[in-house]
């Protein structure tokens, strides 16, 4: 499947191109540009839209989502939590610096307000390619060539350096010298007009020298420049592909007349020398007076400036024998010279600095060492690689074994780490091989994938990363072989030094060192990785004592976990108590810590040394993964819990992770698997004799059938739950269920309601239980709004909204709405708005549909009752389309059904607001209270067209209501005193 934007955009299978609509177009094209990358669809509105998105743009963006899958069967665009994934294997973006592959200007029948940015960056590497074509074909003698390639993009873009020196050396070179300085005299105009600039020296010259007809510019000088001086650059490598900001960077060390020395650094095998020496061979002419080389290794400088000088014409006997007065002699003939020296492998920088040429000259350096002296104290510009990016391995591979199955050129590249050394060993291998590329993989996905990736001892991964290691000091060595058993992608300072029982400033050094060396990188601010074949290298090579330091970096770990339960979630049921002193002071730091150690928790889980490990940490993490909505994460790591729990006979433990379990399936509304997971853990808990864990399971149930609208279960269950609890006095798991059952047994009064959750508040300020005071604080708002008690449902739900801010507690944004929707009713509706936008950002931004489409349908009636009916009507429509697919969400339904009809009605158009009505009040509601709430509004949405059934729907609103309901009553109230 191929994907092209460098022109119209195009997506293309085996059976030819996919047709694709305007709107599909930018979502795509916006994707692909961003391949990789998790797309939330905020920041794809924003990007399509700007500040100016419709109310429907989120609808607009899923159906556009769902129309390419459906054109595409197969396109690698998967939905995340927090948005959408295009990962794709071919895209015309791989070989944007090839000038053939562009079709035209980028993104050219896309309409979105990305496009000019995306458009003026492609555009940029698409003249750069312009450039390094025309100078290739410069090199080569064809300057027809060049002018053709250039005189299109100098037109365009007359103020760019580039194309016109390239584009007046080449006309002057066809014997065109008046055109040439035209050319130039254009350029130094628009750059004078557009940016008050002058060309840069370089151009300057070129421009002196084509006045006097100068013959170096002529094609046969440069060649015989060229052959006249030092040329000892080794072939350069074949099928060279990919690199392109590296090389961009590259050409900036001469187009700004820059440093004398780049030092190109990186890890064995990530490929430096071959970047080197394609860069070194593109650029030759552009050396006159010659190219010198030298492998360094571990090679003194003198030999090396030694043997330089008699390659410069220095006869052999006065060369000096010292290392000062042999440098000092080569910066002296090397001065003023238009000189390249590769240096390639240099240990250090005490190697390096005497190979430095004079003024006019440029070294380039490969090491696997960051050469920081050369940086700090010589000025120089490094430039740091990283393996090859998936499209540029596949790339790659492709031109070195040919064609072949994408999706397998895709897995060799990552079993290669993506390394530019592995890949090349690999195609070698494939080359010689018999075996089909399936072969090759099967033995590369084994345990002995490095022997696999050894060339007969002329190229071998292993003898590269042996090197690397045996430069180290035995502190750092010892350091590295550590890393390699620590579960997760990477590790924080503080965990290396736990790892190595040593400081946290020692390990920052240490890790340092090894970064150096590229045999760890930086991840993100104090973390460092290994790359997968330096791991691989190291397994097991453990030592003596090895296990028990990383023992010790497990219960770094756990610790951890615990301590910051301790400050998020101190009064939950735990399997073990919480810490005497938790590590951090407070909760925002428990919570960094833990989103920066999640990936690692999770795979310390995997690895776990102990059974009981698995289970601690699984249980320590089960409160972050269900606040955060991490519902894979925590159904993984629950169910290595459970897995290790039930393996060990530990009931009670299993217990807690099928509870666990069970309130992942809720949010994720499985409700039929939430319930099979609390009803095993029931039984659990129960022959376990585990009666607060029982009674804390029942409720569980009764929650979730209550969000089944199953609410006569779940009354059975709270009742249940308060029986098992009887004698366990005030605990926090009582409060929890009276609490619910006070919300689920009216008794056919919501006045029953409020003195059933006002007793659970006391009860969660007595036991200092912010976020049970939090949940009682929303329930009583929540019921206010039912009652109309304006006032008091006003501080509830801002007193909830503070409270759920202060855990952290996705249920802020359900506190937003409740608030919005008593200000709306306190005639507050600037304020309201804020509040309901409010939250329809904090559901998103916790991923949680249920929450969202809540927040939605509050912000769509407090828009109809402001006057903005459009936006009002799509937030409605998103309602409704979301809610007629789930579970226990007839109240959300009902009210968008009703608040669409009344914007249907506010506008006049009397059909459809009636049709939505009806399709409001045919439904068949279980609550008599959600029944006269429906019918009183109906009732008001009818008598607003004139149809006659408003009394009746009124009447009926007013029979089923409960003991202090309002909320319908209201309404109904009102249409019957107009008739």
């Amino acid at each position: 499947m191929w994907f092209g934007v460098l022109g119209p955009v195009e997506l293309r299978t085996a059976d030819g191109p996919v047709a694709l609509s305007p709107r599909q177009r930018a979502v795509l094209a916006y994707l692909v540009l961003h391949a990789g990358t998790v797309i939330s669809t905020d920041r794809l509105i924003g990007a399509i839209w700007g500040e100016d998105a419709p109310a429907t743009a989120r609808v607009q963006i899923q159906s556009a989502v769902s129309a390419i899958r459906k054109a595409a069967p197969g396109v690698p665009l998967e939905t995340r939590p927090a948005g959408y994934l295009l990962s794709p294997r071919d895209t015309d973006l791989a070989h944007a610096d090839a000038p053939g592959a562009w079709r035209g200007p980028a993104l050219s029948d896309v309409d979105a307000a990305y496009v000019p940015a995306a458009r003026t960056r492609l555009e940029a590497r698409r003249l750069t390619a312009i450039e390094r074509a025309a100078e290739a074909a410069l090199a080569a003698g064809r300057p027809g060539e060049a002018v053709d390639a250039l005189t299109p993009a100098a037109t365009d873009h007359p103020a760019r350096e580039g194309l016109a020196s390239r584009l007046a050396l080449a006309l002057y070179r066809l014997g065109r010298q008046p055109e040439a300085l035209e050319t130039l005299r254009r350029l130094r105009k628009a750059l004078a007009e557009d940016h008050g600039l002058d060309p840069g020296a370089e151009t300057a010259l070129l421009e002196r020298r084509i006045l006097r007809a100068d013959p170096g510019l002529d094609h046969t000088a440069e060649r015989a420049s060229t052959r006249d001086g030092p040329a000892q650059l080794p072939a350069p490598p074949t099928a060279f592909t990919g690199r392109a900001a590296e090389l961009d960077l590259l050409d900036g060390a001469l187009a700004d007349a820059g440093p004398a020395i780049v030092v190109t650094a990186g890890a064995g095998g990530v490929g430096k020398s071959a970047l080197a020496l394609h860069w070194a061979h593109r650029v030759a002419a552009r050396f006159p007076d010659g190219r010198l080389y030298a492998h360094l290794g571990d090679t003194d400088p003198l030999p090396v400036l030694a043997r330089f000088l008699r390659d410069l014409g220095v006869p052999a006997r006065e060369v000096p024998a010292d290392l000062d007065g042999a440098t000092a002699l080569y910066r002296d003939k090397t001065a003023g010279r238009r000189l390249l020296v590769l240096l390639d492998d240099a240990r250090d920088t005490a190697q390096v600095r005497p190979l430095v040429p004079g003024r006019g000259g440029l070294a380039l350096v490969t090491s696997r060492d960051r050469m920081a002296g050369l940086v700090a104290l010589d000025g120089a510009r490094r430039l740091t690689l990283a393996p090859l990016d998936e499209d540029e391995a596949v790339a790659l591979l492709r031109g070195l074994i040919g064609p072949a199955d994408p999706a397998d050129l895709a897995e060799l590249a990552v079993l290669c780490g993506r390394l530019p050394l592995a890949l090349r060993i690999a195609a070698a291998l494939i080359a010689d091989d018999a075996r089909p590329l399936a072969g090759h993989l099967a033995e590369l996905r084994g345990p002995g994938r490095l022997a696999a990736l050894d060339l007969d001892g002329e190229a071998s991964v292993r003898a590269v990363i042996e090197r690397s290691i045996a430069a180290l000091p035995a502190e750092a060595a010892g350091l590295l072989r550590l890393l390699a058993g620590v579960p997760g992608p990477d590790i924080a300072a503080e965990g290396a030094a736990v790892l190595a029982a040593t400081s946290e400033g020692r390990a920052e050094l240490l890790l340092d060192r090894l970064a150096a060396a590229h045999l760890v990188e930086p991840t993100t601010r104090g973390r460092h990785g290994m790359h997968d074949l330096t791991r691989l290298y190291l397994s097991g090579r453990a030592e003596p004592g090895d296990g028990a330091r990383r023992d010790a970096l497990f219960e770094w770990y756990l610790h951890g976990a615990d301590s910051a339960v301790a400050h998020l979630d101190p009064t939950g049921l735990r399997l073990a108590p919480l810490p005497a002193e938790p590590r951090f002071a407070d909760a925002e730091e428990a919570l960094a810590w833990l989103d920066a150690e999640h990936a690692c928790l999770l795979a310390a889980i995997e690895a776990a040394p102990r059974p009981e490990f698995a289970w601690l940490l699984a249980d320590a993490l089960r409160g972050h993964h269900r606040r955060n909505r991490l519902i894979p994460e925590g159904r993984r790591s629950a169910g290595l819990g459970l897995a290790a729990a039930e393996a060990a006979g530990e009931d009670v433990a299993a217990a807690h992770m099928s509870m666990g379990l069970a309130h992942l399936a809720m949010h994720a509304r499985d409700f039929d698997g939430a319930i099979a997971a609390n009803r095993r853990a029931a039984a659990l808990a129960e022959g376990a004799g585990a009666a607060r864990l029982h009674g804390a399971i029942l409720t569980n149930l009764g929650v979730v059938h209550v969000a089944m609208g199953r609410d006569r279960e779940a009354i059975a269950h709270y009742r249940e739950s308060i029986a098992v609890l009887e004698h366990d006095g005030a605990s926090l798991v009582r409060a929890n269920a009276h609490a619910n059952l006070a919300g689920a047994d009216r008794g056919g009064s919501f006045h029953t309601a409020v003195e059933g959750l006002g007793r659970a508040l006391a009860d969660f300020r007595e036991l200092g239980h912010q976020l049970g005071q939090a949940r009682a604080l929303h329930g009583l708002a929540a019921v206010r709004w039912w009652t109309g008690e304006t006032s008091p449902g006003l501080a509830e739900a801002e007193e909830a909204a503070a409270l759920f801010a202060a855990t952290g507690d996705v249920y802020l944004a359900a506190a937003l709405s409740t608030w919005a929707l008593h200000l709306l009713d306190a005639g507050d509706a600037a304020t309201a708005l804020l509040k309901a936008r409010a939250a329809v950002a904090r559901a998103r931004e916790a991923a949680d549909p249920t929450l969202e489409n809540e927040a939605r349908a509050t912000l769509g009636h407090v828009l109809h009752a402001l006057g903005e009916h459009d936006e009002a009507a799509g937030h409605f429509t998103a309602v409704i389309a979301w809610a007629e697919h789930e579970v226990g969400v007839d109240q959300l339904h009902a009210e968008a059904l009703l608040g669409l009809a009344a914007v249907h009605a506010a506008r006049g158009e009397r059909a459809r607001a009636l049709a939505l009505a009806e399709r409001a009040v045919t439904r068949d509601y279980g609550q008599k209270s959600l029944a006269a709430l429906v019918h009183g509004r109906a009732s008001a949405v009818l008598h607003a067209c004139g149809d006659a059934s408003a009394r009746e729907h009124a009447a009926h609103a007013l029979a089923l209501a409960d003991e202090g309901q309002r909320r319908g009553v209201a309404e109904a109230e009102g249409v019957l005193a107009r008739l």
